[in-house]
């Protein structure tokens, strides 16, 4: 399994973001919730990656990726 997890999400809604390469996987941890992570299927986890560490607004960019269907929920 290929995990990269970013730990210092820059973000007042989210504390952590983790992909999953081999499973075309991105996980998300809101600070509301910390002990739950939610798990979206992503085509291109790697090119996500890169917009959320150069983006100013985390929390912006994953509401628009889940709007515009780049992140879909999958039932864990």
């Amino acid at each position: 399994m290929s995990v990269s997890v970013i730990l210092s999400v820059d973000s007042s809604a989210i504390s952590e973001v983790s992909f999953d390469y081999d499973e075309n996987q991105i996980g998300v941890t809101y600070n509301s919730n910390p002990d739950k992570s939610y798990v979206f299927a992503c085509k291109d986890p790697l090119s996500v990656e890169n917009e959320i560490r150069t983006a100013e607004s985390v929390g912006k960019l994953i509401a628009k990726l889940k709007k515009n269907e780049i992140l879909v929920p999958i039932e864990v």
